[in-house]
């Protein structure tokens, strides 16, 4: 007589680890990663909103990792009208930017102050959002991080002034996790999609970046160039993989010239795109 055995408890789990591991290979499972800690801005900064207005601004949002954050090895500051909203609050744009992940040092003053010297904006307001390691299918399911510029928005129609510019930086992370292109794309567009809404259409720029201790991602790359579409005020954004270990000083992270180096790409692709209004 055949006696039947009940299965084996580890017999069960590996069974259902298969049959998990499968779904989530299907679907993209998510896991849940706690987001870095957003730098806060020194009281000292702060600076008169309504002296701010006056000077009509141009309004930009930036948003993607660390490379759109804090996380440059030098801090900076500007040297003319650039600014920073945060929490409805205005302040002199030093680094760390308010609201992006990192302590050091972004390219956004230089930027600032590139766009206040050509002559393309009578001064800068910055609502940084960024955060480090952050895929675009984060940028997708967590609430905080659009939720970010939810809130720089609503600051900016308290005081009467609305978005110029969002510049999207982002990539390394889906380079180093090796996203598909299909993923990738989907998601992409999802992101956009969002920032278009929540800008009322503003102008986009979609940056080319892949590497972070890595070569360039072939992949990753193409999608972000696939999403450049003018008619859609989607536009190409500066190339920052060009900027090798030479900019580099951990092999991801820009050096102090390195900083210098991709302010000045994004202004070349800003003047380029040639849609930066002044208010």
């Amino acid at each position: 007589m055949r006696v039947l055995h009940p299965p084996r408890i580890d017999v069960i789990f590996l069974r259902l680890s298969f049959v998990f591991a499968t779904i989530c290979a299907t679907v993209a499972c998510e896991k849940r990663v706690e987001l870095a800690r957003r730098a806060t801005p020194e009281a000292s900064l702060i600076v008169d909103c309504a002296a701010v207005k006056k000077m009509r601004p141009v309004v930009i949002i930036t948003a993607g990792q660390s490379n759109a954050a804090n996380h440059g090895q030098a801090k900076t500051q500007p040297k003319s009208m650039v600014f920073s909203l945060y929490d409805g609050k205005c302040y002199k744009a030093f680094d760390p930017q308010p609201g992006a992940s990192g302590t050091g040092g972004s390219p956004w003053p230089a930027l600032g102050d590139l766009l206040v010297e050509k002559r393309i904006a009578p001064s800068v307001l910055f609502i940084s959002c960024a955060i480090t390691s952050t895929t675009v299918a984060q940028w997708t399911t967590d609430a905080s991080l659009l939720g970010c510029v939810e809130r720089g928005i609503a600051s900016l129609t308290a005081l009467g002034l609305s978005t110029s510019l969002v510049l999207w930086h982002q990539g390394e992370a889906d380079a180093r996790d090796q996203t598909s292109a299909k993923r990738y794309d989907r998601d992409l567009e999802v992101v956009i999609s969002r920032f278009k809404a929540l800008t009322s259409n503003a102008p986009l720029i979609v940056s080319q970046t892949s590497i972070c201790r890595s070569e360039a991602n072939a992949t990753i790359r193409g999608v972000q160039a696939s999403h450049w579409n003018t008619a859609a005020k989607v536009f190409p954004g500066p190339d920052t993989d060009q900027l090798g270990l030479n900019f580099r000083h951990d092999g991801c992270h820009f050096s102090p010239s390195g900083l210098l180096a991709v302010a000045y790409i994004w202004y070349q692709s800003i003047r380029k795109a040639g849609v930066l209004i002044a208010p």
